[in-house]
């Protein structure tokens, strides 16, 4: 994130599910931070979804409208 504030730009972190650990340290150097879930017996992201397939590039793309 230094990347970004060296920019002068803010640095916001959204996600669907975090570990308690990895909350602390993103609030810590994020300007914001949310996550809806933060379970705490978080061993994987993976334990919280039914589908945690691999997704390919171009798929992101195509969702956020790049292509």
């Amino acid at each position: 994130m230094n990347g970004i504030r060296s920019e002068g730009k803010r640095a916001y972190v959204a996600v669907a599910v975090s570990s308690e650990q990895a909350q602390k340290l993103l609030t810590e150097a994020a300007d914001g931070f949310f996550a809806p879930m933060v379970p705490k017996h978080f061993m994987a992201v993976g334990q919280f979804y039914e589908d945690f397939a691999p997704v390919t590039t171009d798929s992101v793309k195509a969702y956020l409208g790049l292509k």
